[in-house]
């Protein structure tokens, strides 16, 4: 252990960078083999890489300094993190990674400094990692990422890594292909897709359909998407088919959040009038491709990042449509859906007890169960055996009727971050 912070030969911010590519590794690898991973001192080789980096960091001097380097590391580290943690503490050092990038220029475009061709790609690729990571984590606590605001940056381009140089005197041409970069520009242009949903969402005036204007968005975001990089993604080939799989997810999530869009402000009643199966149907797509990701056996070495991410707003979406209209057409397919979202993601359940997202879906879901059974019970037994293709499991007994307080429940989505989760969780 000693050893490992006695590297004196090398600078402390690349050594940051070694001991979060350690600490990734280590992470990625629980997932795969967990029993027999370094004899089952798993969480002592994580706390060891964690231990190093940061004191790495703290040698680099990395709030006052930071570096291209040391901002690698960091950005690797936080990613990786989710996998550990899901408080509070993801969104506030993502912050801190944000500001100390904006120290160095990095959310201005290298191009506007006649850098390096090399340099303003790396600069781009580590700007849009912080930014997209910052917008996920920001959504986890029901709030709004709005850095990319505040940059030029240009997204990096459609390229593999071995088409770079630092010989290069002019840009190479973005492939038509499946590329090292395609599943995270897909993440990126998502990002982008999101935040200019929201800044629609705000600029509400009278005669003015706003709506229309984010569905014109998320029809671009479909097309681009298809036509540049869904189309050349191989399902035979791992990488690509959780790329591809990744795609279809996010997707469905920004043709849900439109319609949840237009439902913002409404009551429960005038809510309840204007319920779209199609929004329920891009949720189940979106929850089937999620769990797909998880289950896969193909997919198993990006089981460890894909658990981090709960599309809760998909789930939250499907739940509320459940308990607004509890016959809907697709309420097989729904609870299926819903169930086994539940189910993969409880499996790795060592940080929901304290997760309050987690508690707040927990309270909604038994809410749609109750209503469910309720709706069932006065049916015939022969009908309520019949209805869902999942057993008797997946409906427990809730005993008497539980008050949820309804009342202060806010069944009015709010289209991007619906509520903020620690307020939210104290009504069930």
């Amino acid at each position: 252990m000693a050893g490992l912070f006695e590297q004196c030969d090398v600078p402390a911010d690349l050594s940051a960078l070694l001991f979060a590519i350690y600490f990734a590794a280590t992470t990625s690898l629980l997932s795969i083999n967990e029993g027999d991973f370094l004899g089952g001192q798993k969480h002592a080789a994580v706390q060891k890489y964690q231990r190093g980096l940061e004191v790495s960091l703290y040698n680099s001097s990395f709030l006052d300094s930071p570096t291209i380097t040391s901002l690698q590391a960091m950005a690797i580290y936080v990613r990786c993190r989710r996998f550990h943690s899901s408080g509070r503490s993801n969104w506030v050092l993502n912050g801190l990674t944000i500001y100390a990038a904006q120290s160095i220029g990095l959310h201005r475009d290298g191009s506007n400094f006649n850098l390096p061709i090399l340099e303003c790609e790396l600069r781009r690729r580590l700007w849009w990692h912080i930014i997209t990571a910052d917008k996920r984590v920001a959504e986890d606590h029901g709030l709004v990422g709005g850095f990319e605001t505040i940059s030029n940056t240009k997204l990096p381009l459609n390229v593999d890594d071995s088409d770079l140089s630092p010989q290069l005197k002019t840009p190479p041409a973005a492939k038509e292909t499946w590329t090292e970069m395609t599943m995270f520009l897909i993440t990126a242009e998502a990002s982008k897709v999101f935040a200019r949903i929201h800044r629609v969402s705000l600029q509400s005036q009278p005669g003015k359909d706003v709506h229309d204007e984010s569905r014109k968005l998320v029809a671009d975001f479909d097309t681009r998407l298809s036509r540049t990089y869904l189309k050349y993604c191989d399902q035979n080939v791992p990488v690509q088919k959780a790329t591809f799989l990744l795609g279809r997810l996010l997707l469905c999530k920004a043709k849900a959040l439109v319609h949840i869009q237009s439902l913002n402000g409404l009551s429960a009643k005038q809510s309840a009038k204007h319920i779209n199966e199609e929004t329920l149907s891009y949720a189940c797509v979106g929850l089937e491709c999620g769990s797909e990701m998880l289950t896969d056996e193909v997919l198993k070495s990006y089981s460890w990042l894909s658990s981090s991410y709960t599309p809760y707003h998909l789930l939250t979406y499907a739940l509320w449509h459940l308990c607004v209209c509890p016959e809907t057409p697709g309420v097989t397919r729904a609870w299926n859906a819903v169930q086994k979202c539940f189910e993969l993601t409880e499996r790795d359940s060592g940080w929901r007890e304290c997760d309050p997202h987690w508690a707040v879906l927990c309270g909604l879901r038994q809410k749609a169960l109750t209503i469910q059974r309720s709706r069932l019970g006065a049916k015939s037994g022969e009908e309520l055996s019949g209805l869902y293709s999942m057993d008797q499991a997946v409906l427990p007994d809730t005993g008497s009727e539980i008050d949820f307080g309804d009342a202060l429940m806010p069944w009015d989505l709010d289209p991007l971050a619906f509520f903020d989760w620690t307020s939210f969780a104290p009504t069930f």
